[in-house]
């Protein structure tokens, strides 16, 4: 059972990051038997995996019978982003609050990894990193319920946000940006922090909304 597992995750970890890096285009069929082969896993792995997905938006069940990358609209789009902007801020006054030096430690050396990244010029790796970075501080937040809505509207448009990472100078102001949060965090000044979080994700927004036609969603 274990080892079932494991490949299990092993399965959804490879498959939503091909789709995320564009390895399946949105609107695609997903085929079960040829991600079977492609994954070097069973039907019933995959199918389970696609459920998952489904559960997260990434893909979307339709006709004919099966799977497919999920379409994502633009002002669906920036409606997801405005209600993110509502749960993150909430969630990062609640980490000014409740945050531990543990914490603070994360976010520190996230931060750090962050901007190596940036002088590797590894854009990808710094995507995973600015999403562990805010899954941080949804933790730091100490609501449970806070932190299962932020992953999932997170999800929604994950593709999006790792494609905008690759736009020239955007990395360089987001790090910018997530050390004025952790300076904010460290200080235990609440209301900065939800200042600085509107404006991040606020930048995300409009990033998005004017580089929309590029990104392939």
């Amino acid at each position: 059972m274990p080892s079932k597992m494991s490949n299990q995750d092993r399965v959804l970890s490879e498959l939503r990051n091909s789709i995320v890096l564009g390895k399946y285009l949105p609107g695609e069929h997903l085929v079960e038997e040829d991600l079977a082969r492609a994954f070097n896993s069973s039907r019933s792995t995959i199918r389970l995996c696609l459920t998952i997905l489904e559960r997260d938006g990434i893909v979307t069940e339709g006709t004919p019978r099966g799977f497919y990358v999920s379409k994502i609209d633009l002002q669906e789009t920036l409606e997801l982003l405005e209600a993110r902007i509502r749960i993150e801020t909430l969630a990062g006054s609640l980490a000014a609050k409740r945050i531990n030096e543990g914490g603070l430690r994360q976010l520190k050396d996230t931060l750090t990894q962050m901007e190596l990244s940036i002088e590797e010029r590894d854009f990808m790796r710094y995507s995973l990193l600015n999403s562990e970075f805010h899954s941080l501080v949804y933790g730091a937040s100490g609501n449970k319920s806070l932190e299962y809505v932020g992953v999932q509207l997170k999800t929604r448009i994950i593709r999006l946000q790792y494609k905008i990472a690759f736009i020239q100078g955007r990395p360089q102001k987001s790090l910018r940006e997530h050390k004025e949060i952790y300076e904010a965090l460290k200080n235990r000044d609440g209301p900065r922090v939800e200042r600085l979080i509107r404006k991040h994700i606020g930048g995300i927004k409009r990033a998005i909304e004017k580089n929309y036609g590029l990104l392939g969603a």
